[in-house]
């Protein structure tokens, strides 16, 4: 296992734990950070992924229920709960809070090797998606206001021609808007660059809710 595979963050108040979680996995080959406290991760922790939070849930303070339903919009990274009280109901509002999955203490090893390694691989494709999000995102920013008004017309399914009427231009040139915006954007078509924004969840950013089902029709 090499370490640039990502950081395991160990955030749990019992010391014996961190220590001896620490020691395994960096056995192992990760890298590895610990945490006393909920509070004390949301301060100094880096979660650039890839990478992934092993969370103790009964933790004195914010706890990691706590931060899992107070700060889970911030965490960018998947959170495998780490628990000695793993009854159902817990486990359950833990995975609807976002946690990936759960471990129960004592934790095994194999099942803890196991369970970071499917963890980084989650990461990595979340991070994959991030990097592609912010991408299309700066590509969309250089759209002018009038290539953003003809891509929404164009993702509500209009033709050239009647997005040509509905701006008040030709639709020539609402044909050289639409290529410029595909340039802008690396995209081969129209369809192509909305399921690229309808995938990477920016719909309601660019006032395409509406249209996410629809599908543009051919150019004229």
């Amino acid at each position: 296992m090499s370490g640039d595979t990502g950081k395991v963050h160990i955030v749990d108040d019992d010391e014996m734990v961190r220590t001896s979680g620490k020691w395994l996995l960096e056995w192992h080959g990760y890298e590895v950070e610990t945490w006393p406290d909920a509070e004390s991760f949301l301060v100094g922790a880096k979660q650039r992924a890839p990478g992934v939070i092993l969370l103790d849930l009964r933790m004195p303070g914010m706890g990691g229920m706590g931060l899992l339903e107070g700060h889970g919009d911030m965490l960018q990274l998947p959170v495998i709960v780490v628990t000695a009280h793993g009854d159902v109901p817990l486990a359950v509002r833990a995975i609807q809070a976002g946690a990936l999955t759960m471990l129960e203490k004592p934790v095994r090893t194999e099942a803890m090797l196991r369970t970071v390694a499917d963890a980084l691989v989650e990461s990595e494709r979340r991070s994959r998606k991030q990097s592609e999000r912010e991408e299309l995102l700066r590509q969309l920013e250089q759209l002018t206001p009038r290539e953003r008004d003809i891509l929404t017309l164009l993702a509500q399914g209009h033709r050239n021609k009647t997005v040509g009427e509905i701006v008040d231009i030709s639709h020539r040139t609402v044909a050289v808007h639409r290529q410029r915006i595909l340039n802008k954007t690396h995209s081969d078509t129209v369809t192509d660059l909305l399921h690229r924004i309808s995938r990477l969840g920016l719909l309601d950013q660019w006032a395409m809710a509406d249209s996410a089902g629809s599908t543009p029709e051919g150019d004229d």
